[in-house]
């Protein structure tokens, strides 16, 4: 039986550095962040604006998808048809939202 030594660590190497997002954004003022206030504003921004395209992205698709459900499915067919139906409707729904 082989027994595997882990190397002792440090106290100090255990201890994270915890920075306040003020002291993060510090790195990153620029000409075209003034201070960090600017810097945490501007990335709230981003998200933000992140967050919102991809409300409009997930909407858009499954309106996509709906339309395909109702235009693209027959309707009062067999159960085979139906089953090829459903399973259309499986491929729509992995080809908007799996493959963006």
């Amino acid at each position: 039986m082989t027994v595997l030594m882990l190397p002792e660590l440090q106290v100090d190497e255990l201890k994270v550095a915890k920075a306040t997002p003020k002291e993060k954004a510090l790195n990153f003022v620029c000409a075209m962040f003034k201070n960090p206030q600017a810097v945490l504003q501007d990335s709230w921004h981003m998200k933000v604006e992140e967050k919102k395209r991809l409300q409009v992205t997930l909407q858009s698709a499954c309106q996509l998808h709906e339309y395909a459900n109702e235009h693209y499915q027959s309707v009062g067919v067999s159960k085979y048809a139906q089953l090829l139906n459903e399973q259309y409707g499986m491929m729509h729904f992995i080809i908007l939202f799996y493959h963006q």
